[in-house]
């Protein structure tokens, strides 16, 4: 990332927000990688038009990364208070 971003994080939050939805989205609509990476990108310099692309786009990755850690410790948070276990890994 460059210096330029210096925006608290409670500032970008919901630009991370809206990328991780538009990526979703995008994905559930059957749309490869490349068209939900570009539709979280513009969807977070929506929220966020004075961040520049680059950054952006630094900031999109970290939010996805983020949302799949969160999901994947919910999923083995869930998997641990019912006792399921793990197959097929």
């Amino acid at each position: 990332m460059t210096e330029t971003l210096t925006l608290p994080r409670e500032e970008i939050l919901p630009a991370w927000r809206a990328a991780v939805l538009a990526y979703r989205r995008t994905r559930q609509a059957g749309e490869d990688h490349h068209a939900a990476h570009a539709a979280a990108v513009k969807a977070f310099q929506q929220v966020l038009p004075e961040v520049p692309k680059k950054d952006a786009v630094q900031e999109m990755i970290l939010a996805i990364a983020y949302a799949v850690a969160a999901a994947h410790g919910l999923v083995l948070a869930r998997r641990r208070h019912t006792g399921e276990r793990l197959t097929g890994v």
